[in-house]
């Protein structure tokens, strides 16, 4: 599951934690997906829980990914982490979608927030890994084609209300028309765009892409002008 840190507050003074609350480890560390924290606190079966931040800081707005089970024994061993901080973690509210916790670190105490983000439905998520082994593409560059293919289709949907508007004057109906193309895939909407480019194609024929520069004036010219005459007479010689 995925979740976001919603806020993360300095407790000043807050009251002292009881020795016997689940023990918290933070860590930098850096695998093959990159650069992250690990929260860990411990859940009171001898394991650790937590989350996987994708941030260099605990911040809000931080993406979070909940981790595994992890063995007890990383909070007290770094291995190839960076720990930043450790101590006691007090339980504030725990809930399906929002979990807010104390940690009582080394230098200070802060509230943190976390709240879960909506998945995607589980045949969205088939039909994205489909797409993506049938066009051969890594899963990190799915969310880049989704932000192009929405603008190529604004687009398309622009200009085809340009053209509209361009043809059919107040009789077009923008509205109606958005919403015809809205549960339309990208080809069915330029098969629309290719008939309104049609019809302003019969309207407004389009002009020849090059066109034959004229001659320049005999008098600007007089090389030419006498080479011109020299090649009729030798066409043409006189009796």
């Amino acid at each position: 599951m995925y979740w976001k840190i919603v806020s993360v507050e300095p407790v000043p003074g807050a009251d002292p934690v009881p020795e016997n609350a689940p023990r918290f480890v933070l860590h930098r560390h850096t695998d093959a997906r990159g650069p992250h924290l690990d929260l860990r606190v411990e859940d009171g079966h001898g394991r650790l829980r937590g989350w996987r931040i994708a941030a260099d800081d605990l911040a809000p707005g931080a993406d979070a990914e909940a981790k595994r089970p992890h063995p007890a024994a990383w909070l007290d061993e770094d291995g190839a982490a960076l720990r930043l901080d450790n101590g006691r973690c007090v339980a504030e509210s725990v809930a399906e979608d929002r979990v807010t916790v104390l940690l009582c670190g080394r230098a200070e105490t802060r509230r943190v927030a976390l709240r879960a983000e909506t998945p995607l439905p589980a045949g969205c998520a088939r039909a994205l890994a489909e797409a993506a082994r049938e066009h051969r593409l890594a899963p990190e560059t799915l969310a880049g084609l989704v932000r192009d293919g929405v603008e190529a289709r604004d687009r398309a949907v622009a200009r085809l209300c340009a053209l509209g508007r361009e043809l059919d004057g107040p009789s077009f109906d923008a509205r109606a028309w958005r919403a015809l193309l809205a549960p339309l895939g990208l080809p069915e909407i330029r098969a629309h765009l290719a008939g309104f480019e049609a019809r302003l194609d019969r309207l407004h024929p389009p002009e020849p892409v090059s066109r034959p520069e004229p001659l320049a004036r005999d008098a600007e010219h007089p090389a030419e002008t006498r080479a011109r005459s020299a090649f009729q007479l030798l066409q043409h010689p006189r009796p």
